[in-house]
This record gives C-alpha cells, structure tokens and sequence, in this order.
C-alpha cells in the first residue's frame, strides 16, 4: 500500500515543525546571548590592566562620546578606581555626582572588582552592590553585578578618542574633599 503524497507532505510538515522550533529558538538564544559569553580579553599582565582600563569611554550607543564621557584612572597604589563623570547623576541619597570612588578587592589581568564608596543600593541578600569592571578588548569594557548572572553584563562601552578628556570638567574642591585626601 502506497502513502497518498498528502500524507507524506504533512508528515514531513510536522516533523520539520517539531524539529525545526527548537532549532530556531537556541538558534535566536545563541545569537542574543554571544556578545556576552566571550570570554574578556586578557592583558598581557595586571599592570597593563591598569594601563588599558585608563582612559576616557563612553556607552557604546554615543559613538561621538560628547552626551557622558567618564574618565577611569586608579590610585597609585591601585586600591581605589576613580571615575569622574562629564554629567552628575543622582545617587540614591538624593544628592548630585559626578564622581565615583570603588575601593578594589580583586584584580585579574580581565577585570577589578570594587564597591562604590556610599552605595546605596542593595542586592536581593541586602548586601551593597559591587562591580566588575570587565576588559573585552583594548578599547571595550563592560560592567557586571557580582549579584547577577555569570556572563550577564552592560552593554558595552567604547574608548573615545584621544582629547575627549578635555570635555570632563576638572573636580572642583567640594569634589575633591567628598572622598577625602587619600582617596583621589
């Protein structure tokens, strides 16, 4: 007995339908989720981490890095990250910002890990929210919650061009004085 043609092609329909879904969804997952499962890039040492992270980004979404340009640069001891901020934002304390003091626990040739000075927000445990800055090439870094999931990050954020720092207005004493002597 012969299977009318009809038949053959529902069949095959159903079959390419129950096999072919799955396929597409991890397909779609994979292709969403790639950027953010590389691994970050290495630097050749720790000390070049410093030197590579150093410098003025911007989020990847200002390709011009004029809207917020943030200068990163460390303590010469290498225990405190200061980023200073072209624009304040509003902590949660109410009060305006532009700069950010991370004092740092762990450090790799990939990335520092640090806790802002007053941070304010919390973590589902209540515990103070920390973060690793990540190197993903010489000139994108992004940031990941200690609290989130492994491999889930920021977007990224771009090295600006050389002179970009120039429109980060230099810190003004009240600036300076906020974290102390010792901490920029």
């Amino acid at each position: 007995m012969t299977v009318p043609a009809a038949d053959t092609r529902r069949m095959l329909r159903e079959i390419g339908a129950l096999l072919g879904l799955p396929a597409i969804l991890l397909g779609a997952i994979g292709y969403l989720t790639w950027p953010w499962t590389l691994p970050p890039f290495k630097a050749p040492s720790e000390d070049a981490f410093y030197d590579i992270a150093t410098g003025v980004w911007d989020w990847i979404s200002d390709s011009s890095c004029v809207a917020n340009p943030q200068a990163i640069r460390f303590s010469s001891d290498r225990s405190r990250m200061i980023i200073t901020m072209r624009m304040p934002w509003t902590d949660t304390t109410g009060q305006q910002r532009r700069v950010a003091v991370y004092d740092l626990s762990t450090r790799s040739k990939s990335h520092v890990r640090g806790a802002i000075r007053g941070e304010g927000r919390r973590t589902a445990s209540g515990e103070p929210v920390v973060w690793d800055l990540i190197l993903q090439s010489p000139n994108s870094i992004t940031w990941h919650r200690t609290d989130w999931a492994e491999g889930a990050s920021t977007a990224p954020l771009h090295r600006c061009p050389e002179g970009t720092d120039s429109l980060i207005p230099p810190l003004s004493p009240l600036e300076r004085s906020a974290f102390g002597p010792d901490a920029i």
